[in-house]
């Protein structure tokens, strides 16, 4: 008893000195508390955040009571997946995210739920034409949600949250004038994009619209001291949290989670069998295809872009050619890292999407075009399109739309694979179609349920897939060989230890995929991906030498000839260097790892930004 007085005591008073306090730290700062499931500074988080993520909630949902569901689903979220934010100084526009995606659920649940009859709560409103507000409000935060993360974090912290600049700066660890021009980008980069609502505001009335509204999101007292309350205990896992915790918000919680690990899952083109890359990679590539980043770009791109056009004609090196995203732009390099060009240049309305794939004669490639960004409930909309490599762009659309495409050994079809939303929240669907690439018309292929296929062996007899179940703890994954007509499926991988996205060797003895690594652990003490090869005949998996084990992969595949990989990697952030420049790695090894070379670089000044991913080697 007195022990427990005692404590209370104390953390009474480090919560009163932190709320004293919480201006005096980073938002970095806060977490690095949260992640050791400190209540006080959660508090001070949710005190600092509170007010930005209701009135996102408020104006997507325009109902109190979901509102605040979704409010409390955002921050429970946040206590279980602080770990995860990077960069750490970034929780606002983390946030953000979440919130957006929490009221979006939301929504989507209130209408299977409500379908008859929907009541709007009465929520302050600046001055101004009714009309225009609310045309605004129903626009304002799918429009921000689709600008680049640098633009809108700016815009989060200062407009939404109302920080300075120099606080922002701060917070964003950038020097001052960054931040401004980042603001006055982003506020201008909205205007146009609310414009094409009919909406004409200015940069300056944006923000100053922005900023009313926010400040009218204040968090009630009740509010703010139930979610504290509810995440402390969730987070020690506690039982009593259920008394807390309303079941609309316990299924939207889940939901948003779920949610969250498929679009995690999809940013890294190695993990496909989820799914394909989400919007927010497709949104980011756009970014970096009107911006590459400044600086970074190495003197081969540069070459590339002044001589490609020279080579289109030029005889493939014995080793064949890869093709991979770099820099905004789907290029083609020898093996040994020379011959390098582009082929896909800088396009307004036709952006090739970062996973494309070579035709077995290394000719042509199929490559996806985003048609429609903003999708509620699922990925954006993609096209397939095909074209010849010496051909202007776009090339052919084949008419059918989704994420991923693998084609016939023979060079007539491609399998497109595409993931759908299910029934219930957080429930997504596999759906793979048989596009015939001279007349275009698709058939539905029978494959057992959510296989997703990730390769099509070269005799054209067998698929590839994954089937992935999403488990309390994370995603487990299985490879599976299944017979062209979706029969007999065979188990390649244990059950047991997870294993995605494979790539069948061109011989069809073995299989390049990534699984669960014993080397690689998180604080928690959990393992992470590694890149492993398994022996088909023999039923043994290899680990792969001299993979990085602070990156993370963004794509691989086989040689030609079977006897090489070629993988892509990405440095990830550590505690010691939360902000840093993220480099990206080409690199081409033998089949066990051993001999390993980099043939190509990139570096990014955030972690959204994809600068390097996806080979695909004929």
């Amino acid at each position: 008893m007195a022990t427990t007085a005692l404590g209370n005591v104390l953390g009474n008073l480090r919560r009163s000195l932190l709320r004293k306090d919480e201006l005096g730290l980073t938002d970095g700062e806060l977490l690095v508390c949260i992640i050791d499931r400190d209540e006080a500074a959660f508090e001070a988080m949710v005190r600092r955040h509170g007010p930005m993520v209701l009135g996102v909630c408020r104006r997507i949902l325009r109902n109190e009571a979901d509102a605040e569901d979704a409010f409390q689903a955002t921050f429970l979220v946040l206590m279980r997946r602080a770990g995860s934010i990077r960069p750490r100084g970034m929780v606002g526009n983390w946030l953000y995210g979440v919130a957006h995606t929490s009221a979006v659920k939301a929504r989507a649940m209130r209408s299977k739920r409500r379908a008859m009859e929907r009541q709007a709560a009465a929520l302050p409103r600046p001055e101004g034409p009714t009309e225009t507000w609310e045309q605004l409000q129903s626009q304002l935060d799918q429009e921000l949600k689709g600008l680049p993360d640098k633009y809108r974090s700016a815009i989060v912290l200062c407009d939404l949250e109302g920080k300075s600049i120099k606080e922002a700066a701060r917070q964003m660890a950038c020097p001052l004038g960054t931040v401004g021009t980042r603001l006055a980008r982003g506020r201008h980069l909205l205007s146009r994009r609310l414009a094409r609502h009919a909406l004409a505001l200015s940069g300056g009335t944006i923000g100053m619209v922005i900023s009313q509204n926010g400040a009218a999101a204040e968090v009630p007292a009740a509010l703010l001291d139930s979610t504290v309350r509810a995440a402390t205990l969730v987070a020690a896992g506690q039982t009593a949290a259920s008394r807390l915790i309303s079941a609309k918000v316990a299924a939207l919680t889940e939901g948003v989670l779920k949610t969250m690990l498929i679009m995690k899952l999809k940013v890294i083109p190695v993990l496909l069998a989820i799914a394909a890359l989400i919007g927010l990679a497709g949104h980011l590539l756009c970014q970096q295809a009107s911006e590459p980043p400044k600086g970074k770009t190495s003197e081969k791109a540069d070459s590339a872009k002044q001589s490609g056009s020279e080579r289109d004609q030029k005889a493939e090196p014995n080793g064949g050619r890869i093709l991979f995203f770099r820099a905004g732009h789907l290029t083609l390099v020898d093996a040994d890292g020379k011959n390098e060009k582009l082929v896909s240049q800088d396009s307004k309305d036709l952006f090739p999407h970062i996973d494309a794939r070579l035709s077995p004669d290394g000719k042509s490639m199929a490559f996806f075009v985003t048609v429609e960004q903003n999708v509620e409930g699922r990925d954006p909309r993609r096209k397939l399109f095909v074209r010849r490599l010496d051909e202007k762009e776009p090339g052919t659309d084949l008419e059918i739309e989704g994420q991923r495409a693998f084609w016939s050994p023979d060079g007539s079809q491609i399998v497109v694979g595409d993931y759908v939303p299910g029934k219930n929240p957080g429930e997504w669907n596999m759906v793979n179609r048989l596009v015939d690439i001279k007349t275009k018309k698709s058939q539905d292929l029978k494959l057992p349920e959510n296989h997703a296929i990730t390769d099509w062996s070269r005799d054209g007899k067998h698929f590839l897939t994954t089937a992935a179940k999403f488990e309390k703890d994370g995603p487990t994954g299985c490879l599976y060989l299944v017979n062209r007509d979706g029969s007999e499926p065979k188990a390649l991988t244990d059950s047991k230890a997870s294993a995605f996205e494979g790539r069948l060797s061109p011989d069809g003895n073995r299989v390049l995929y990534l699984g669960t690594d014993p080397e690689r652990k998180d604080k928690k003490g959990l393992a992470g991906y590694g890149l492993f090869v398994l022996d088909i005949a023999k039923k043994t998996s290899t680990r792969v030498e001299g993979q990085p084990l602070n990156g993370e992969f963004m794509g691989f595949c086989w040689s030609p000839d079977s006897k090489r990989i070629v993988y892509c990697w990405r440095v990830e952030p550590d505690e010691k260097n939360p902000v840093r420049e993220f480099e990206s790695q080409l690199v081409v090894a033998d089949a066990d790892g051993k001999n390993a070379v980099s043939i190509a670089s990139e570096k990014a000044d955030n972690g959204g930004t994809i600068t390097i991913a996806s080979p695909d080697w004929r």
